[in-house]
């Protein structure tokens, strides 16, 4: 079977992810908690093996980098449903 590139599709590039959001008005200083103790859970060797037997590959990140994850997906994806006229129903 061909990869996506040698089908014809260079530059494809998909991936999901999972991440915890919190509600607008949440201090910063809930936020770096949440994050911090988040990030040493994830990294646990015990965490990291049940994660990846289930095909995650946890990755922490800061909240200004998840942030901008989502604004260049949200961005990248609402290209795509314009270019390809997806409409709700």
């Amino acid at each position: 079977m061909p990869t996506i590139a040698e089908a014809g599709v260079p530059g494809y590039e998909v991936d999901g992810w999972y991440g915890l959001l919190a509600p607008a008005a949440t201090p910063p200083a809930a936020i770096a908690r949440l994050n911090g103790e988040l990030a040493s859970l994830v990294s646990t060797p015990e965490m990291k093996e049940r994660l990846l037997a289930a095909g995650i590959d946890a990755r922490a990140s800061t909240p200004a980098e998840f942030r901008a994850r989502i604004e260049r997906d949200i961005t990248r994806w609402s290209e795509v449903v314009k270019k390809a006229r997806i409409a709700l129903e």
